[in-house]
Formats: structure tokens, sequence, C-alpha cells
């Protein structure tokens, strides 16, 4: 087990932890770690200390956009700089990572194309520990696929993350999984052609003329209405069709909110299914603030 601390300034802090792991405390439970946050202003590691061996870095990367690997845009780069820094003075590493949109629970949040890269980024440099916080609500973005994706890859960072996520749909959606596939991946290159970083308080509004514009989102429901057709005499299977797919239906509303000048009794039908389909599932929140879908 671990001995969590707060965070504080790292060079003085650390010292700290390392005196700490040197009490009496550590004779009587040898095997225990000491661990500490890095992150926000505390991410980079200092110059003049080093962690002693039995205390732990739990390395964050909370503010990085997660629509490219941590390599490739600025906020990665940053924090792949640290995590260097850290790697270089301790092989005790514990990454906390983010697959979530806190703000939108039940929103698309496409960041399948890069958990393999990060995940072997984090092997590579001394990581030894992974958290991966991702969205664990009832009615988000593909919850069940993304902990199977980032499960498998904890296990094996280097195995084909695409058949990954193929034999998860097949079993999952059965006949509807080739149109649901279709959606990510039209998904995953919407957001990639908009140029539009995706984060973890994102709205599906900053993405309205991106990956869900009006001609994608079209396109995307034809699929799931395929997907729904595909699997209508399943109930179960249906019904794991239609959770999946609140979060293109709650998209769809909220930008019709945001625009404005969208037809009034075609908004107030898809609202009445929406929270049709959130009673049904006993959606409990659409964030993390606990606010309810009705």
């Amino acid at each position: 087990s671990i001995l969590s601390a707060p965070f504080l300034f790292p060079r003085l802090f650390l010292r700290d932890m390392n005196l700490i792991s040197k009490t009496p405390f550590t004779a009587v439970f040898p095997h225990k770690e000491f661990s500490t946050l890095a992150y926000l202003y505390t991410m980079n590691p200092p110059k003049h200390v080093k962690p002693l061996p039995n205390v732990n870095i739990m390395l964050c990367d909370i503010d990085c956009d997660r629509e490219v690997p941590l390599t490739d845009n600025a906020s990665g780069q940053d924090f792949m700089k640290a995590m260097k820094g850290w790697a270089a003075i301790s092989n005790n590493i514990f990454v906390w990572d983010y697959g979530i949109n806190f703000d939108n629970y039940v929103s698309p949040f496409p960041n399948f194309p890069i958990l393999q890269k990060n995940i072997q980024l984090f092997k590579e440099h001394h990581a030894t520990m992974h958290f991966s916080q991702i969205g664990g609500s009832k009615g988000g973005d593909f919850p069940e696929m993304r902990a199977y994706m980032v499960s498998k890859l904890m296990w094996n960072p280097y195995q084909n993350v695409d058949s990954l996520m193929r034999a998860f749909m097949d079993g999952y959606y059965g006949a509807a999984s080739p149109y649901i596939y279709q959606y990510e991946k039209l998904l995953e290159g919407g957001l990639l052609a908009s140029k539009q970083r995706l984060w973890i308080y994102d709205s599906p509004v900053t993405h309205k003329d991106g990956m869900l514009n009006a001609n994608c989102r079209k396109r995307y429901n034809e699929l799931f209405d395929q997907a729904e057709q595909a699997v209508s005499g399943d109930p179960i299977l249906l019904k794991r069709v239609r959770l999946s797919r609140l979060p293109l239906q709650y998209a769809g509303l909220e930008i019709a909110r945001a625009e404005g000048n969208h037809d009034l009794k075609e908004v107030k039908a898809d609202l009445a299914l929406f929270e049709e389909r959130t009673r049904e599932f006993n959606i409990p929140t659409l964030n993390e603030r606990s606010n309810p879908p009705g």
C-alpha cells in the first residue's frame, strides 16, 4: 500500500518525502512506499533533489489535450519534458492519465487513437503503475469499450489496437458492430481534420463546425439507425446500441440550444426522446457536478 501526500513545491516537499521514507516507520513496514502527486505547477522535477527508491512520483497529465498523442501537441510536449525529467532520476513513477470529459460525460470523446501510443510512452519512461481515469458513469462515450481497451493495453501496449476495438464491438454489439465502428472512425477523422483540441472539460458546442457539424451528425445518425435496425430483434443488443447513441443525441441538443435556429418541433421531439432514453437507462448525471438529465 502507499501513503499519499499532498503536493506542494516539488524541491522542498520531495526532500521532506525522502526524510519521511527513512523514518522508523519504514523499518516496521519495509515494503511500504510514499507517494506524492506531481501535476500542474509541480509537474516538473526539481533540479537538485532525487526521490529515494521507495518514494513514488504520481505524475498527472491533467492539463494535456487529447486529440493527438502526448508527443504531438504543445501541452503534451510539456508533459513529456517533465516525464523525461522524472524518468532520469526515478524508476518509481505512477502515471495518472485521463480519458474522460468531466464537463459533459454524455458527449462524444474520440480519444481512442491516442491510447496505445500514450501507454507505450508511459512504459518507456519508467512508469511501473498506471491509473486511467475514464468515464465510468452510465451513458458516457463508449465507457465499456474504453475500459476494455485500456486494460488490454496495460497488459501489452504493443498489440494491434484496431483488432482490440473490433473484437470488443463484435462481442458487445453483434450485428450492429460494423455501423458503430464506422461511426467511431468517422468521428475520429472528423476531429483530426478539424484541428480542434479535445480536452477533459470539453463541450460538444466547441465541435459544431468540426467533427459534429450538421453533415457529420446526419451521417452519424444514419449509421446508428442502421445499427438499431441490425439488432432490432435482440432486446439486449438493441439497448446497448441505444445507450451508446446517447452522446450523439446529447451533442445534437446542446448544439441546437447554442445555435438557436433549429426547427422547434424537431428539437422538442429530440429532447423528448433523449429524456425517455435517459430515464429508461437510469442515467444518473451529465457531468461531474452531478447534474441529472431531467
